[in-house]
């Protein structure tokens, strides 16, 4: 018993943590709490020796409820303190391990780390203190499916440990990520009323990804359909393998030829598919100056050979799609690489 006052007190497990200003922080054992008298002091820590005179000088306050045992111990005048209760040896009572089942969801790389506190339900110490472990603690998308089971180690200060086994069940709620090409302008094909739509996810327009895998890719409306003039809305889907779906589109506009018209219908690409040389000819004016756009409109870097009588160039050494071949700025034309 001293004179100084006493002020915040916390209870964990059998242990009530006092705030006693000048007498420091006080421990004491309240397991006998029911019986009058049987409750002493079991240890403390006076972080201001000076005196345990009646004031407001010392500790006002601790924090008692790290599963590590530290205590934090707050000091007017002399700061902050961490300690812990030293252990004489004689704590032979192993912790209580309780577990509890738990939904691991992975991360945008397709991986999750779990601790032990994820999976602990509700262990306990007679000292008031224990850390937690679990193992496995790291899982990917191979993991995603059925439950797993790890198993949970409670230990207490003094060394004690128990385990108890639980389950765990990897989940990915991750959508794909796709992106799509920019609207896009077409004709119907030389001589017809409409247009064939092309299979833009092999020509390499549409581009997806996932943490985990991307099971499927769909296009709709789908590679060959036919339609006539109008604008119609290209959308792509697609779809992991815990069912995850992203999606995106742009609008296609099949119209007739324009501007241009007549320099338009003189031209002339051959072979178109084309795995190599490229002859790009012109029945109704002269070709000043070609460009090669990508799906995704994209310059490509290419050398023409223009003379009179058309172009050429080799397309040998890009990758299979869908590219646009633009002529003096003013005519593009479909050309399909394999």
């Amino acid at each position: 018993t001293t004179a100084a006052v006493d002020h915040n007190g916390y209870v964990v497990g059998n242990k009530y943590y006092l705030s006693s200003y000048t007498a420091g922080m006080r421990v004491i054992d309240i397991s006998g709490i029911a019986t009058p008298g049987s409750m002493n002091e079991s240890g403390y820590f006076d972080s201001y020796p000076s005196n345990n005179n009646t004031n407001f000088n010392g500790v006002w306050n601790v924090y008692p409820f790290f599963s590590s045992g530290n205590i934090n111990i707050n000091d007017i005048n002399n700061g902050f303190f961490m300690v812990r209760a030293s252990v004489s040896g004689t704590d032979t009572t192993p912790p209580v391990a309780v577990c509890a089942p738990y939904t691991a969801v992975l991360d945008t790389a397709g991986n999750v780390t779990i601790t032990g506190s994820n999976v602990d339900g509700g262990s306990s110490d007679n000292s008031g203190f224990y850390s937690t472990s679990v193992s496995p603690n790291i899982f990917n998308c191979a993991d995603v499916g059925g439950p797993i089971t790890v198993t949970l180690t409670v230990s207490d200060v003094a060394g004690n440990t128990s385990t108890c086994t639980t389950e765990v069940t990897v989940v990915d709620n991750s959508p794909p990520t796709i992106s799509c090409p920019p609207d896009m302008t077409d004709n119907p094909e030389a001589g017809s009323t409409f247009f064939t739509i092309p299979n833009f996810i092999t020509a390499g327009g549409v581009v997806a990804a996932d943490n985990c895998d991307v099971v499927s890719l769909t296009q709709s409306p789908p590679a060959g359909a036919q339609v006539v003039l109008g604008t119609y809305n290209i959308v792509f889907v697609a779809t992991d393998p815990s069912g995850n779906t992203n999606s995106c589109g742009f609008p296609l506009t099949v119209e007739e030829l324009g501007l241009n018209d007549y320099f338009a219908q003189g031209l002339s690409i051959s072979p178109n598919p084309a795995r190599d040389f490229v002859r790009l000819s012109s029945a109704r004016g002269a070709i000043d100056q070609i460009q090669l756009f990508s799906i995704t409109g994209k310059a490509i870097d290419l050398h023409f050979s223009i003379s009179e009588e058309g172009a050429d160039f080799n397309v040998a050494g890009l990758q299979s799609g869908i590219y646009f071949v633009t002529i003096n700025n003013s005519v593009s034309k479909k050309l399909i690489v394999r």
